[in-house]
């Protein structure tokens, strides 16, 4: 017999995940090891702009493009290829060999954080208890501050 998985911590582990990416390259970007690595992205404020933003632009084009891919194949699904993009972006961030990867990778984690922010609401308001939908929104946002506060901890 399935059973859905609980609204409030799959809210909470896809937002954690938002807050915790955020957190970390806000962290990383500021390290020496990443300056030596990193140079150009280290010394230039442009460049560390744009690789914060880039993920922001994922979220965006992810949230867009999410519409249609779970109307066709099913919420569950759309989520579980959110999970395999965030995975292969974060794949391409953990071992980026020069600058492009570390754009691409964020572009492809920010995709994911989009449909994620997209679908798991949706999915949560047609299998939640109408008594807990209310709080379920507000869950969201303390939950990407967790993740934050993880990922500086």
């Amino acid at each position: 017999m399935y059973h859905h998985p609980s609204p409030p911590s799959l809210n909470i582990l896809t937002q954690c995940v938002v807050g915790y990416d955020q957190g970390v390259m806000s962290n990383l970007l500021t390290t020496e090891n990443f300056g030596a690595k990193f140079p150009r992205i280290y010394t230039n404020q442009d460049i560390k702009g744009w690789i914060v933003s880039v993920l922001q632009l994922g979220a965006w084009f992810g949230a867009l493009c999410n519409g249609p891919i779970a109307q066709k194949f099913s919420r569950r699904y759309s989520m579980m290829i959110a999970v395999v993009l965030f995975c292969f972006g974060s794949s391409l961030q953990a071992g980026a060999q020069n600058e492009n990867y570390i754009f691409a990778g964020r572009f492809f984690a920010g995709m994911a954080i989009g449909a994620l922010s997209h679908v798991v609401p949706m999915y949560q308001s047609e299998i939640a208890p109408p008594e807990i939908r209310g709080s379920l929104v507000s869950l969201q946002q303390f939950a990407i501050t967790i993740g934050i506060f993880v990922a500086f901890w």
